[in-house]
This record gives structure tokens, C-alpha cells and sequence, in this order.
């Protein structure tokens, strides 16, 4: 979990978004990053199971990412 001088952090930030703006967008456009990241991930494991998904150690692979995605979409929610 993150350190707690962090979420204060941003906590300050997101609570006074006119005092901070250059730091709240910043924070805005790292989610949008993190956003995209994520749908790539998705469409590239999709593409992974579609093209080789047919042997053991690639769906043992493509099993892993997929629970770190499912982990990954939790501690996104929680985190709302």
C-alpha cells in the first residue's frame, strides 16, 4: 500500500485542485495514462490467448496476468 505522506499528499491535492492545479492536472493525466495502460494490457492478453493460448505454459502466463488485471481492477475500485 502506499505510504501514508503520499496519500496525505494527495489528499492536499485533490481537496484545493485551484491551489494545486499544476499538480492535480498532473495527477489527472496519470490516471488517463494508467487508464490506457490497462487497455492495452487487456487487448494485448486477448491477442496472446487468440494466437497462442493453446499451450500450458503460455494460458499459465496468460492465466497470471489475468489475475494481476483482476487484482489491478480491485485496488482501483477500492481506492474510489
Amino acid at each position: 500500500m502506499a505510504d501514508d505522506g503520499v496519500i496525505e499528499v494527495f489528499r492536499r491535492i485533490y481537496a484545493d485542485a485551484e491551489t494545486y492545479w499544476d499538480a492535480y492536472e498532473m495527477c489527472e493525466e496519470l490516471v488517463d495514462v494508467e487508464g490506457t495502460f490497462q487497455l492495452w494490457r487487456c487487448r494485448h492478453l486477448k491477442t496472446v490467448e487468440r494466437i497462442i493460448g493453446c499451450w500450458t505454459s503460455v494460458r499459465t502466463s496468460v492465466h497470471q496476468l489475468t489475475s494481476f488485471q483482476q487484482r489491478d481492477v480491485q485496488v482501483h475500485e477500492a481506492s474510489r
